[in-house]
């Protein structure tokens, strides 16, 4: 017989240990991966997420524990009174909702943060004794309060962890496989070395048999079925998870190819991975084809250098890139775009993606081109005229005079800029040109000017709105 002074001795089923950890990844991974579809979410559909993902992950986190204390045998029959089971897995599932409303919020300050920790660390270590007190068995359990601190400080500081890490990785825009399996792998093995501290700080001595009332064995196959049923919900989880997001990817899509407008993404390295349909039917390239700097070869060999520099000068400095430079179409012309990017930045102002627009500027790039031409001649013509001609504002004021002005009025052109219209009349014609004023109740304008050529005797005025032409009709 055992003595009643001799703590009894347990040891571990390292298979059993190997795999209740990896449910700790798995169940760490899902937590990720639910993580962004909370974030992502909004009104009731976020709070179906965050209340279904918090039942799988509080499931996944109690089959961990579950799985951790069925590693270690002990040399009497162990037992498990199922309404404390139910509690325990209302702690966990409790702290998986303040995991995923925490790391779901817009923003996660240190405050936040520690709280969350704090609060999570105290589900997991409540779900962790609460489990351990569900144990019916014919001995008494005594913990070593120093062990005891040293799990609970544990779950504080592995809680930090796992809450920042999936803060971190809670955005769409930072997904990837590769990454969240290193968190998962981290968040999972920190949950494991909580368990097993708190498994460590336990002793058993024996005592007389203990009420089985309500309490019910777990055999291998038992055992078994927790894990399957474990991994089928967290996998069911996860792919719901990911059809939600596909689904929610492909009507963002749609919507983006529909827009009239060439837009265009990039990580933060700079490395194209997304532009639309209107961008990939415009230039005839599949978007494996344009990928990574696989656009380059559609601007203009001229701009190339200058954008391709510009571009790199912005994915360095984080400054949002604008340019101009000319694309080539399809058919193997090019045409004037403007291509502006602005970076997306996380709340602690890292980038995080480039989201850019390419616009077809072609139109105005020639109507600007046939303005100035136009202008130029207009001006060659001004400045050769032998009559004076004069351009004048809404209220009178010369905006322009070209070189016979001086010849007929005496006034250098530069000195009448700004300059009133009636500086170029006689006194007597200023009279007659305020009686007009008086007339019309407000100044005339040109064209009422125009029309009013009785009152101006001393030349003859052949104007329009906005200007006219001066000849002298006294020599």
């Amino acid at each position: 017989m055992t003595s009643a002074s001799a703590a009894l001795t347990g040891s571990y089923d390292y298979s059993e240990v190997a795999r209740s950890v990896l449910i700790a990844i798995f169940a760490s991974y899902a937590a990720l991966d639910l993580a962004g579809r909370v974030t992502a979410a909004r009104g009731r559909v976020r709070l179906a997420w965050l209340s279904g993902g918090a039942i799988a992950m509080g499931i996944g986190i109690w089959a961990m524990h579950v799985k951790g204390m069925l590693a270690f045998h002990l040399p009497v029959p162990v037992a498990y009174y199922w309404p404390t089971v139910l509690v325990a897995v209302s702690l966990a599932s409790f702290a998986s909702a303040v995991a995923l409303y925490v790391t779901s919020r817009q923003k996660m300050g240190r405050i936040e943060a520690m709280t969350g920790s704090i609060v999570m660390a105290a589900g997991i270590a409540g779900l962790h004794y609460v489990m351990m007190d569900a144990m019916r068995l014919p001995a008494i359990t005594q913990y070593s309060p120093f062990l005891v601190a040293c799990s609970i400080l544990l779950g504080i500081l592995f809680s930090l962890i796992a809450l920042l890490l999936a803060f971190g990785l809670r955005e769409e825009t930072r997904w990837s496989v590769p990454r969240r399996l290193g968190s998962a792998t981290a968040m999972g093995a920190a949950v494991s070395a909580m368990h097993y501290t708190g498994m460590a700080a336990a002793s058993f001595f024996p005592t007389s048999p203990p009420d089985l009332s309500h309490a019910m064995s777990v055999s291998p196959i038992g055992s078994y079925g927790v894990v399957i049923v474990t991994l089928v919900l967290l996998v069911g989880a996860t792919v719901t998870s990911s059809v939600d997001r596909r689904q929610s990817e492909e009507h963002l899509r749609r919507v983006v190819d529909t827009i009239p407008q060439q837009i265009w993404s990039t990580p933060s390295d700079g490395l194209l991975d997304f532009c639309n349909a209107q961008f990939r039917g415009y230039v005839g390239l599949a978007l494996e084809e344009l990928q990574d700097e696989g656009w380059q070869p559609i601007v203009h060999p001229d701009d190339r250098e200058r954008v391709v520099k510009a571009w790199r000068e912005s994915v360095t400095n984080g400054m949002p890139f604008e340019q101009e430079a000319r694309h080539r179409r399809a058919d193997g012309q090019y045409c004037c775009f403007l291509v502006r990017g602005v970076p997306l930045r996380d709340p602690e102002g890292h980038i995080v993606r480039w989201y850019g627009t390419s616009t077809d500027i072609e139109d105005r790039k020639r109507a600007e081109v046939e303005l100035k031409a136009s202008e130029a001649k207009y001006r060659v013509i001004v400045e050769a005229a032998s009559d004076a001609v004069i351009s004048m504002d809404e209220n009178g004021g010369i905006l322009l005079a070209n070189p016979a002005t001086a010849r007929i009025f005496g006034y250098d052109p530069a000195e009448l800029i700004g300059k009133p219209l009636t500086i170029l009349m006689p006194e007597f014609m200023r009279k007659l040109h305020e009686a007009v004023q008086t007339l019309f109740g407000d100044r005339p304008t040109a064209s009422q000017l125009a029309r009013d050529r009785s009152y101006c005797p001393a030349q003859e005025w052949a104007g329009v709105s906005g200007g006219g032409v001066f000849r002298r009709n006294d020599q």
